[in-house]
């Protein structure tokens, strides 16, 4: 697996035109990521924003990712509901229909 450094930091902010772009751009990293792993127990050494070394497996990094994105998605829901807005679905299969 190649060494990737980050294009954005925690917290930037981007304009909604861009968002499609970025969207396409980490897909395409997380297929490449996938599809070049042969081990996701392989261990990574890497640093987080605060510059602190973390050691995880691919794997462990895969799952964080997944549920990362579940947790936003339900951050932006309950945002939508108190504001008085009927959320919309996020799940990915909503996405891909």
């Amino acid at each position: 697996m190649a060494k990737r450094k980050p294009k954005f930091k925690i917290g930037q902010l981007h304009d909604v035109s861009t968002w499609a772009d970025i969207h396409y751009e980490n897909q395409r990293s997380s297929f490449d990521i996938t599809s070049e792993t042969e081990d996701f127990e392989k261990r990574i050494d890497y640093e987080n924003d605060e510059g602190k070394l973390l050691i995880h497996t691919v794997q462990d990094m895969l799952f964080y990712i997944i549920n990362e994105s579940t947790h936003h998605r339900s951050l932006i829901e309950v945002d939508f509901e108190s504001n008085g807005l009927k959320p919309f679905r996020t799940n990915y299969i909503t996405y891909k229909q």
